[in-house]
């Protein structure tokens, strides 16, 4: 068989996510059964916001308070340094090195920052066919060096005014994460094979997200029993279909009030809420904060003069990010 038709049926293979086992036609390669655009489809990764900081004065930045302590934060340090304080010891910052805090924080840990630091800070989550982060497997803040000169690269895009760079900035993080989601890869696999087999069912609840949703709706609309839904996809997943449905109702509402002008009757309307009331009172039990302090919190950062790091004593507010 020619090189050409090779490729072909390599193409073929993947669309299906065929499991094919070594054969001399196909050489050593064994491709398994998932789907790689499953993946791309369904790998939710979303940035919450990014910055960059240049410190002045000394600075220490608490991680485990009220804000983001659900996020996953990544630092890229451009220049200077300083130091993250653990209960075990200090672990230097250093410039041209990479630091990622995974979403789960066990313990109480501290990064110092000496002046002159230039760092770009980065809160996001990634998921995939779970309610859970695909780093909330990890334990302890990780660190590593540069080595593909990829910090140069987000600073660039970050600081960039042109919508077209701007947009490459999450393929920039993904690829600096490589190291953890090398980590991470079994974890993914298995959701993958998951994911494979109910993905029809994600498809309809990422299309119709309303509070107001049953399950006896979502069976008759997907085709499966209540007893598969209610039983067998928990069990399965390690969560309830109401819990994923809350989840990315919360996240496309918290969206909308951070970057439309959506009244927030209006989004309370738009995610099957019966009142404004009901959503705020909703939103308060997810986040801790009621949707307007959210709004006017996020209208806040937006403003020039607006500086995350105010001094020592000082926090960011009692707001929760997702």
């Amino acid at each position: 068989m020619g090189k050409a038709a090779n490729e072909q049926l390599f193409s073929a293979i993947r669309k299906r996510g065929i499991k094919m086992q070594k054969r001399g036609m196909l050489g050593a390669r064994v491709l398994e059964n998932i789907d790689l655009e499953l993946l791309i489809n369904h790998a939710d990764f979303y940035i919450y916001e990014h910055q960059y900081v240049e410190f002045t004065d000394y600075y220490k930045v608490p991680h485990i308070n009220r804000v983001r302590d659900n996020a996953n934060i990544v630092y890229y340090i451009i220049e200077g340094g300083g130091y993250i304080e653990t209960k075990q010891g200090n672990t230097p910052i250093e410039a041209g090195y990479i630091y990622v805090y995974p979403c789960i924080k066990e313990e109480e840990f501290q990064s110092h920052f000496y002046p002159g630091t230039k760092k770009i800070s980065l809160y996001f989550y990634f998921d995939l066919f779970s309610c859970d982060d695909i780093f909330s497997v990890l334990r302890g803040f990780r660190y590593y060096k540069d080595e593909e000169g990829i910090i140069e690269r987000i600073r660039d895009t970050v600081l960039s005014e042109s919508i077209a760079n701007q947009l490459l900035l999450p393929g920039l993080v993904m690829q600096s994460l490589t190291p953890l989601l090398k980590e991470v890869e079994d974890y993914m696999k298995e959701r993958l094979l998951l994911g494979k087999r109910y993905h029809f069912l994600f498809d309809y609840l990422e299309k119709n997200l309303s509070h107001s949703l049953t399950l006896e709706e979502i069976s008759q609309k997907v085709g499966m029993s209540y007893s598969t839904l209610t039983h067998t996809i928990p069990k399965k997943f390690g969560f309830n279909i109401k819990q994923y449905l809350q989840k990315k109702i919360l996240r496309a509402a918290s969206f909308d009030l951070e970057y439309t002008d959506l009244r927030i009757k209006d989004i309370a309307e738009k995610y099957g809420f019966s009142s404004e009331v009901y959503f705020s009172d909703w939103f308060y039990k997810m986040c801790k904060s009621r949707p307007r302090k959210y709004r006017s919190y996020f209208c806040a950062r937006k403003q020039e003069d607006y500086c995350l790091y105010l001094n020592d004593e000082k926090t960011e507010g009692d707001v929760n990010l997702l």
